[in-house]
């Protein structure tokens, strides 16, 4: 009698992966090999990006302290400030990169208001 239950729960997780697949964005910039300070500040941003959605996925699980995810979120949107800044000179060829940043800053500084509330 478990066996339904356990392939609803399953189905269940498959159609969860798959709604979180489709509302990600993809970093579909390429890295330019001849131009390594630019490769390097835009890694620097993916990475800063990907911080961001851990953090997110702890305040959605509950999983952390707030007062310590804020500080984290504080220094990865200098971090992030500074390194649009530094990529600003050609920034038609780094927005899709910068709107990703700023769309994951602007996510997890809601959801931990919601979290603080």
């Amino acid at each position: 009698m478990a066996q339904p239950n356990i392939q609803s729960h399953l189905q269940n997780i498959r159609n969860l992966a798959q709604q979180r697949q489709q509302q990600r964005i993809p970093l579909n910039t390429l890295l330019d090999p001849t131009n390594p300070v630019q490769s390097f500040l835009e890694l620097r941003m993916a990475i800063i990006t990907a911080r961001l959605a851990t953090i997110q996925a702890h305040i959605q699980q509950k999983n952390t302290d707030l007062a310590g995810a804020m500080t984290q979120i504080s220094r990865l949107k200098m971090q992030g400030d500074e390194l649009e800044r530094n990529l600003g000179t050609k920034k038609k060829d780094y927005r899709h990169l910068i709107e990703v940043y700023k769309q994951g800053l602007k996510i997890v500084q809601e959801m931990l208001r919601e979290a603080m509330i």
